[in-house]
C-alpha cells in the first residue's frame, strides 16, 4: 500500500510540476504574443483580438487554478495516508509547502483570477475612455505580474516537494506482518 502511495503520489507531483511549468513559460505568454494577436486580429482591431485572447486567458487560467488545487489535495492526501501508514509523524515542512501550494492554487483562484477578469471586462468596456482604459491596462498588467510570479513561486515550491519526495526511502508499513522464527 505505501508503494501505491508513493507512486501515486510522485506521478501527481510531476504532472503538477509540468502542469505548471507548461502553463507559466508556454500558455501564458502565448496567448499574448504578438502571432496570436495578429491572428485574431484579422477582419478586426487589435483590441477586438486582445479582448477575446484576454477572456480566453481567464478560462484557461481558472482551469489551471483548479488542476493547482486538485494536484494539492491529492499531495496532502497522499503526505497523511503515507504518515499513518508508515507510523512516522509527518514531516511539518512538508506538510506546511503542500499548505503554502493548496493556499497559492486558491487565491489565484477566488482572488486574482476574478479580479483579473473584471478589470478585463472594464477595460474593453465600449463605455470607458482611453484614459480610462490606459489605467485599467496597469492595474490589469500588474495582477498579471503578480500572478505570473505567483506561479513562478508554485513551480519552485512543487520542484522542491518532487524533489524531496524521489530523495525519500520507502517506509515499511506499520500493519505489515509480523513474521516470528520458532527455533
Amino acid at each position: 500500500m505505501i508503494a501505491l502511495l508513493r507512486i501515486i503520489g510522485l506521478i501527481n507531483a510531476s504532472v503538477w510540476l509540468g502542469a505548471a511549468v507548461f502553463f507559466t513559460f508556454s500558455v501564458s505568454p502565448a496567448l499574448r504574443s504578438k502571432p496570436i494577436i495578429a491572428l485574431f486580429s484579422t477582419g478586426g482591431t487589435s483590441d477586438t483580438a486582445q479582448a477575446y485572447l484576454g477572456a480566453l486567458y481567464h478560462i484557461v487560467l481558472g482551469h489551471f487554478h483548479v488542476w493547482q488545487i486538485t494536484c494539492a489535495i491529492i499531495a496532502l492526501a497522499c503526505l497523511l495516508a503515507l504518515r499513518v501508514l508508515s507510523g512516522k509523524p509527518a514531516r511539518l515542512i512538508m506538510f506546511y509547502l503542500l499548505i503554502g501550494l493548496l493556499g497559492a492554487g486558491l487565491v489565484g483562484r477566488f482572488w486574482i483570477q476574478p479580479e483579473l477578469k473584471r478589470i478585463h471586462t472594464i477595460r474593453f468596456s465600449t463605455k470607458n475612455d482611453q484614459t480610462m482604459k490606459l489605467e485599467y491596462r496597469k492595474t490589469y498588467l500588474n495582477r498579471y505580474r503578480l500572478s505570473t510570479i505567483l506561479n513562478i513561486l508554485s513551480i519552485v515550491g512543487i520542484s522542491a516537494f518532487f524533489l524531496k519526495s524521489i530523495g525519500e526511502s520507502p517506509e515499511k508499513s506499520r500493519f505489515s506482518r509480523i513474521k516470528f522464527n520458532l527455533e
